[in-house]
């Protein structure tokens, strides 16, 4: 008698309980008010917590908001946590500086932002990376346009001003990588220490960034377990490696597994990961494209570095067949880049720019 009267009143007060939410998404003062999480996959763990190391300029706000708030994580330090179900974890982003992976019992290096290889407090890196140059003609049409960037109050500066603006050495530091026009991603990952590290005599210096410190950025991509490429945000394949990687439900292809599921953002998300800059025409080509180019030397070859891993890490995931389907990436030359570019659409809120 006495135990079923306990189990009564725990029933009680479990019903009398404020139900809890999973995930961001879910919670109902949510500022996007979609009200639910992404289906979870069955038999799946995702990874407890998330650490988005932040590559500006490449889709990182959609990535977090659009994509994270639904599954089961919380921002951290959100005043929704209290709200958060037992299953739940979070997910924090490094704020743009450079990031520098250090194994058990290294010192980190002074002045720099520090992520441990092994006992990590959150279970997963993400990093986007997007074409070089294509990031730095993206980021003009969002920042460099804006009043405060105009020589002249209704005249923005020029692409190649707005560069030579921001670009190495002028408002550049380790603690805040903010408009990075020139080799942002070898900076990032590179252990850059806000000087040059390298000399006018190494015929491979560009901007103060050589091969030394492209090769410490692409090992310490190795670390960084959920590398993705912007330009594969809609991709069935990125998107089928990362719902078995995070734990949501898809066709098995990286489709939505219902003809109407008004969970699935991620095709049609609240704005384009990448997608600033409603003003940019379709098909425009900068003048100075030689000379991003040329200052994003290192960065170039990194990217189609990282390319080839995402590429090697989605097939072992989601097999050869899907991973074939992978879009092809912008090219690296002048002369490539400038037909790539005539061919681009205006960007839109769903749709981003080439």
């Amino acid at each position: 008698m006495r135990a079923g009267m306990l189990l009564l009143l725990a029933l009680r007060r479990a019903s009398a309980a404020e139900p809890c939410a999973l995930c961001m998404a879910a919670h109902p003062n949510h500022p996007f008010k979609w009200g639910r999480c992404m289906p979870p996959r069955d038999q799946c763990s995702p990874p407890k917590g998330v650490e988005l190391v932040v590559v500006r300029g490449t889709g990182n706000k959609w990535f977090a908001e659009d994509f994270l708030d639904q599954l089961r994580y919380f921002a951290h330090g959100s005043r929704h946590l209290d709200g958060a179900c037992d299953a739940s974890s979070t997910w924090r982003w490094t704020e743009a500086r450079t990031t520098v992976f250090v194994g058990l019992g290294t010192r980190a290096p002074p002045g720099l932002f520090t992520l441990p290889i092994t006992g990590r407090e959150r279970a997963s890196y993400v990093a986007i990376l997007r074409h070089p140059v294509l990031r730095v003609v993206s980021r003009y049409w969002f920042e460099g346009a804006w009043g405060q960037h105009q020589a002249e109050k209704g005249r923005p500066r020029p692409l190649g001003a707005w560069v030579n603006r921001t670009r190495f050495p002028n408002r550049q530091s380790p603690g805040h990588l903010w408009n990075v026009p020139d080799n942002l991603y070898s900076k990032t990952f590179g252990g850059w220490r806000g000087n040059k590290a390298c000399d006018a005599t190494d015929p491979t210096c560009v901007g103060g960034v050589g091969a030394a410190m492209t090769g410490r950025a692409e090992r310490a991509l190795a670390h960084v377990d959920g590398l993705v490429l912007t330009e594969w945000i809609n991709a069935p394949a990125q998107i089928e490696f990362l719902s078995r990687k995070f734990c949501f439900q898809t066709d098995g292809a990286g489709r939505s597994p219902g003809a109407h599921a008004s969970w699935w953002h991620f095709h049609r998300p609240r704005r384009a990961g990448g997608g600033h800059g409603s003003k940019r025409p379709a098909g425009w080509v900068p003048d100075e494209l030689e000379l991003l180019v040329r200052i994003n030397r290192w960065d170039l070859r990194l990217f189609a570095r990282a390319a080839e891993m995402i590429r090697r890490r989605v097939a072992a995931s989601v097999g050869d067949a899907l991973a074939g389907t992978l879009p092809k990436l912008a090219p690296a030359d002048v002369a490539g880049l400038t037909a790539w570019l005539k061919n681009c659409p205006a960007p839109t809120s769903e749709v981003a720019a080439c």
